[in-house]
């Protein structure tokens, strides 16, 4: 770890700014008359109770908000990626966006358990 004022200093400024920023950093942007459709992976089958249903209901949500403008896909875990590799799959754009939970991938950056440490994170 480094001292607090140094520049390399992993802060929490830093690491929500980090994923403030990471939809700018999408490389699809979607034009006005287009129409764009994102595969979303999960970590688990999607019919699995609790989480499943909760990836659906959120591509269902989002559907319904922009109907002319995005879509968005379901694949349970195993149909783009396995369950522990689904992040990879983002990363190397088999998959759009990923329902997960972070904890899976803890050990790849630190910065994840800000959002699995705290009850109901």
């Amino acid at each position: 770890m480094t001292k607090p004022g140094s520049t390399t200093a992993v802060t929490r400024r830093r690491v929500i700014a980090g994923v403030a920023s990471a939809p700018l950093a999408a490389p699809m942007v979607a034009r006005a008359d287009q129409k764009a459709v994102w595969a979303m992976t999960t970590a688990w089958p999607k019919d699995a109770p609790g989480v499943g249903d909760s990836a659906a209901r959120f591509a269902a949500m989002v559907n319904l908000m922009a109907p002319d403008r995005l879509e968005i896909t379901v694949h349970g875990a195993g149909e783009i990626a396995g369950a522990f590799e689904a992040l990879d799959a983002v990363q190397d754009g088999r998959a759009d966006l990923l329902h997960g939970s972070p904890y899976f991938w803890a050990s790849r950056d630190p910065s994840l358990n800000f959002f699995t440490s705290i009850p109901f994170g």
